[in-house]
């Protein structure tokens, strides 16, 4: 099983000061890896400063079985175009959103 976790780059109006690395995305990786099976990749879009077209293309070329990403408010358009670019191309691949939008925006039912 191959599994992308992606970090997506800022909005060109918002450019941070500083870059750090996508910790939280680290942590998970090295989870995933230690003894949970498969194949875990990070890609850093915000660090290669990837545009959509790249990210989905990386994650096709990988051929990723699932697909998490770091959702902030201001991202998730980008997020639904990545995953919809996806869907199309890899009908059964699993996305997993996380971050600070999921979290806030979460529906307790």
């Amino acid at each position: 099983m191959k599994i992308a976790l992606i970090n997506l780059p800022h909005l060109p109006a918002r450019q941070p000061l500083y870059r750090l690395p996508p910790l939280g995305l680290l942590y998970i990786a090295s989870f995933l890896k230690r003894g949970r099976g498969g194949e875990v990749l990070v890609y850093d879009g915000e660090a290669m400063g990837a545009t959509v077209k790249e990210i989905v293309d990386w994650t096709l070329n990988y051929k990723a079985d699932i697909v998490g990403i770091y959702t902030m408010t201001p991202t998730v358009p980008t997020v639904n175009s990545i995953v919809n670019s996806m869907k199309i191309n890899l009908p059964d691949i699993y996305t997993v959103l996380g971050g600070p939008h999921v979290t806030a925006t979460l529906d307790e039912k």
